[in-house]
This record gives C-alpha cells, sequence and structure tokens, in this order.
C-alpha cells in the first residue's frame, strides 16, 4: 500500500512540476509554489473540519470545490492559480488524501530542478543572521553548489558545528573533536600495549 501512495504521489507532483514549468514558472517562483502547497495543506490539517470535509466521500466534488475557493480566499497569502486548479484535480480524482506526500514529493522535485542541495547545519549555539550568512556562503563557495540550509542546535557540541550536505557529514565540533583524540589516544596505547 505504501508503494502505491508513494507512486501515485510521485506522478501527481510530476504532474505539478510539469505545468509550472510549461507555464515559465522561474526557480524563485517554484520554491514559491512548494512552501505555498506545504502551507496550504498544514492549514487544512490544523483546521480538522476542513480535513474531514475535504476527505469525505460523502461530500460531493462540487462542494469540495467549493469548500476549497472559500478556504483559498481567506488565505493572507492567495494561492497561485495553477495551485487551485491541481487542488481542483485532486479533489475530482478523490485523491486529497495524498496531499502531503504530493507536497513532499513536490518540494523535492522543485529543489532538485533548482539544483539544491539540502544541508543540514547543527550548531552549539545560536548563531546571528550575519554568522548564518557567512556559513552558508562559505561553504557554498567551498563546496561549488547551492544549497537550502537548515539551521539547529545542539548545546552537547560544546563548540563548532556538524554540517550534513546531502548524505555527507562533516563534523567540526568541539565534542567530535574530542571523541577523536580520544579514539587516537586510546588507538596509540593500544599499539603500545600490543608491542610490549
Amino acid at each position: 500500500m505504501a508503494y502505491k501512495v508513494s507512486t501515485v504521489a510521485a506522478c501527481f507532483a510530476r504532474a505539478l512540476l510539469t505545468a509550472a514549468l510549461e507555464n515559465g514558472y522561474s526557480k524563485d517562483k517554484l520554491e514559491a509554489a512548494a512552501i505555498r502547497l506545504a502551507e496550504f495543506y498544514h492549514h487544512i490539517k490544523d483546521e480538522g473540519y476542513l480535513s474531514r470535509l475535504l476527505l469525505n466521500k460523502y461530500v460531493s466534488s462540487i462542494d469540495k470545490t467549493k469548500i476549497l475557493l472559500h478556504v483559498c480566499d481567506t488565505l493572507l497569502v492567495p494561492l497561485d492559480p495553477l495551485l487551485v486548479n491541481f487542488l481542483h484535480v485532486l479533489i475530482l480524482h478523490r485523491q486529497m488524501q495524498l496531499l502531503h506526500y504530493i507536497s513532499t514529493q513536490f518540494t523535492a522535485s522543485v529543489l532538485d530542478c533548482n539544483s539544491l542541495v539540502t544541508m543540514k547545519i547543527t550548531l552549539a549555539y545560536d548563531a546571528s543572521d550575519k554568522q548564518r550568512a557567512q556559513i552558508i556562503n562559505d561553504i557554498e563557495k567551498t563546496l561549488k553548489i547551492k544549497t537550502r540550509p537548515t539551521f539547529y542546535i545542539d548545546t552537547k557540541l560544546l563548540g563548532g558545528m556538524v554540517v550534513a550536505v546531502g548524505s555527507s557529514i562533516a563534523d567540526f565540533s568541539m565534542q567530535g573533536k574530542l571523541s577523536r583524540l580520544k579514539k587516537a589516544l586510546l588507538g596509540d596505547k593500544a599499539t603500545v600495549s600490543s608491542s610490549a
């Protein structure tokens, strides 16, 4: 069942990405669309009655469309017409229950399309916006990539940071340095004892 859900969600996400590209969406507009779709999902999820109405098989597609349009009118930042049409297609195909999966797949597709690499930066302490920008700039220059960074705080690091770019991890934390030093010292001690 999970395979079918992810396959169907991926098909809808690809269809949305294709439609956006055919409509001349820029990289920024694609990213904005991915963010807005995720925000819409969280909005209807947070408003439990909306998700129950939109997922109820006894509520007609026409009524669901009216609900959708009403919700879109109440949002602080209106949804792009392409997204509204896409959500209408989901309603007509009775696939609104996949919105979370579709949104996740669409966001991943947009990142791939924009050649952005996910980067997770864990700091020992909170950094200012200027410091964060410098960290991002230094890493992107060094690796010659564009990233989508996310910052986390973990006081157990004692100092420094751990950077995960894609599937690679670089540990520049004090905790990591102390751990490597301990391993080196214990490794040397084991070598000395075995040779004696």
